[in-house]
């Protein structure tokens, strides 16, 4: 076994992020697609049985297990996570695929034909401090017609959107809720937004042909110390990469895109497990994490 974990881990920087849906959406300390996919081989299933990922994050481990002909089970607490980790695996054919192109293009195009007629649209509550004037009203503009998309094309343009948030905005990146000063042109929102749906298309067509007929997925929000939306004795695999503690706050990193999508974060900000905002008091902090990991274990043990 620690002879595989080595060998899995021996990968070096840059090397096959741009395969499959990896590269589609910026995701802090996502586990290395490289070693997701030596860990699931090194676990051999065959195909069909169920690999699950518990702290499944952007759904790296789910692509590779999907991509061996596994079924991929995902949960996090995050529902960022689980809304994107579902449209990296989802299975289309090519007509879907120019869908998702075409009508990214058509909410571009009258989001800016709305904010040339003069149209304003609701901005969420302190957003501005976040971006450049016209860059804001252009987001309002895109998020008030993505609220008439629907399916799962409707579900793929709101994480192209998603996608762009953190580059369009005065965050510093990903993995850092600091603010500073940026250059974003005006225009840029909508260019950028129609422009990554060709980039999710090559992605969708690259994954569409590596995972086989019979690789299927389920993806939900759960609580990885839990795990009551998984049965007992149900999964036959576990490929994971739990949180560092005290390092980050995705909660907090992923603040506007929570904020922009409508999405519900009280769950994620009250049970995130190894949050920095949980260490202000180290000695409790290191206790909480410690009895997490092991709940989490414990329910591990279970499925």
């Amino acid at each position: 076994v620690s002879s595989r974990l080595a060998e899995a881990l021996r990968v070096r920087a840059g090397e096959d992020d741009a395969t499959l849906t990896h590269p589609f959406h910026a995701y802090p300390a996502r586990l290395h697609p490289g070693t997701a996919r030596a860990l699931v081989r090194a676990l051999a299933l065959p195909p069909g049985a169920t690999l699950l990922d518990p702290f499944c994050g952007s759904g790296t481990v789910l692509v590779e297990a999907m991509a061996q002909g596994l079924h991929a089970e995902g949960r996090d607490l995050s529902p960022l996570a689980v809304a994107l980790a579902e449209v990296k695996t989802w299975r289309t054919d090519a007509a879907a695929r120019r869908e998702l192109v075409r009508r990214a293009y058509i909410v571009a195009d009258g989001a800016r034909d709305a904010l040339r007629d003069g149209a304003r649209f609701d901005v969420p509550a302190g957003e501005g401090r976040w971006f450049l004037p016209h860059t804001l009203h252009e987001l309002a503009a895109l998020r008030a017609a993505l609220r008439r998309e629907h399916g799962a094309v409707g579900d793929g343009l709101r994480m192209l959107l998603s996608s762009v948030l953190v580059k369009l905005s005065l965050q510093r990146a990903d993995s850092s809720s600091e603010r500073v000063e940026k250059h974003v042109p005006p225009g840029a929102a909508l260019h950028r937004f129609a422009y990554k749906s060709k980039e999710l298309e090559r992605c969708l067509a690259a994954f569409a042909a590596a995972a086989p007929p019979g690789a299927t997925r389920g993806v939900a929000e759960d609580d990885a110390t839990v795990l009551e939306t998984v049965p007992d004795r149900s999964v036959d695999g576990v490929v994971t990469s739990p949180p560092y503690a005290n390092t980050y706050d995705y909660a907090d990193h992923h603040a506007r895109r929570y904020v922009w999508l409508g999405l519900d974060d009280r769950a994620m900000r009250s049970g995130e497990l190894g949050a920095a905002r949980g260490f202000r008091d180290p000695v409790d902090g290191a206790r909480r994490f410690r009895e997490g990991l092991a709940a989490h274990c414990a329910a591990l043990a279970r499925v």
